[in-house]
């Protein structure tokens, strides 16, 4: 996966960038009965977010706290300030939301995701989803990809004041997941069925888009991502079973591909030995090799050919250019894994089946 260095940067400049983009309208020729999502009027999310507060605080009167949040900002702010301004709203009358905005530092992320379960026990749908999409982007800047993908996947877009930063940073997930049927509806949906998408949104959907339907199964570009993820995982302070078994897969794969390129240059290395088939044979060659000075027939043992420790049947020049190609399609930090696998085959170990 080619660009995903540069996805990765891209996505934190877009995730804590306060500028609006130029937003564009959703892509045409797309089935009727999709739905498609639009984001929520400036009007109508400060309305919602008003009715919300007469339930908490009573039917009497608007606090003056939510007022304050509302006042002197124009109506032309990008979808993504109008949904901050409503949760800044939930803030300040419900400690739950209160609790949760207290966790969102980049600078010191969480280990795991936070506590929901006063979230799940409101009866407000509208509060519900709209928290619960900023917790998922949340997490989504702070790299807990999976925790973040599982929040998405539960929330309905309807209610979302930014149905398009909700959708992008799914995507972002599912990128990085390696979930390669999901990312590309994501993505599609994104760009095909939602109205106002930022043009840097756009961008960089569409390098995700690029790499996701490159991507093939066994393939180096995907042990490359394999690879990173365990990185992030470990990096993360994660190295449980799940790292574990994909440190495993990881190792399965790159098997599975050296027996390839083994197969290959073997096969090269048959095609170019039987060209010399047509040239002239000496008219009496001997009929045994034989030493000079003795009498005894020059048999060779063959287990004494092939020496101890090669990597499978490859030369050492054509081993190390095989190495070579690998090490250029992983993670520079990758080189000791590689060589320990590398070691690995010389001792005759396999991949464990469990």
């Amino acid at each position: 996966m080619r660009f995903s260095l540069s996805i990765s940067v891209m996505v934190l400049l877009v995730g804590t960038s306060t500028v609006a983009d130029d937003p564009q309208p959703a892509g045409p020729n797309v089935a009727s009965e999709k739905p498609r999502f639009s984001p929520m009027p400036f009007d109508e999310a400060r309305d919602r977010a008003f009715s919300w507060a007469t339930t908490v605080a009573g039917p009497e009167e608007v606090p003056q706290s939510i007022r304050e949040i509302w006042a002197n900002v124009e109506p032309g702010i990008p979808p993504r300030g109008t949904h901050d301004l409503v949760i800044r709203s939930f803030a300040s009358l419900d400690d739950g939301t209160r609790q949760l905005l207290s966790t969102f530092d980049l600078r010191d992320p969480p280990v795991v995701a936070p506590d929901l379960a006063p979230l799940e026990a409101t009866g407000d749908e509208f509060q519900r989803t709209n928290v619960m999409l900023s917790v998922a982007r949340f997490l989504s800047e702070a790299r807990l990809y999976d925790e973040a993908h599982t929040l998405y996947a539960d929330v309905e877009l309807e209610l979302a004041v930014d149905p398009a930063t909700a959708l992008f940073f799914r995507a972002v997930c599912e990128h990085q997941l390696l979930m390669k049927k999901e990312g590309l509806e994501t993505i599609d949906t994104l760009l095909e069925r939602v109205e106002q998408v930022p043009e840097s949104y756009i961008t960089v959907a569409r390098l995700m888009r690029a790499e996701l339907e490159s991507l093939k199964d066994d393939s180096l570009d995907q042990v490359a991502g394999l690879m990173r993820d365990v990185e992030r995982r470990l990096e993360l302070a994660r190295g449980g079973q799940k790292v574990q078994k994909k440190e495993d897969e990881i190792t399965e794969k790159l098997d599975a591909l050296i027996e390839e390129i083994e197969q290959q240059m073997n096969q090269s290395s048959s095609s170019s030995g039987g060209g010399n088939a047509g040239k002239s044979q000496p008219n009496n060659p001997l009929g045994e090799s034989v030493v000079k000075g003795s009498t005894a027939p020059g048999n060779v043992d063959p287990k004494d050919v092939r020496r101890e420790g090669d990597w499978g049947d490859l030369p050492r020049r054509e081993r190390e250019q095989a190495k070579n190609e690998m090490e250029k399609a992983f993670p520079s930090n990758y080189g000791r894994l590689i060589n320990e696998y590398f070691l690995k085959r010389t001792r005759g170990d396999r991949p464990s089946d469990e």
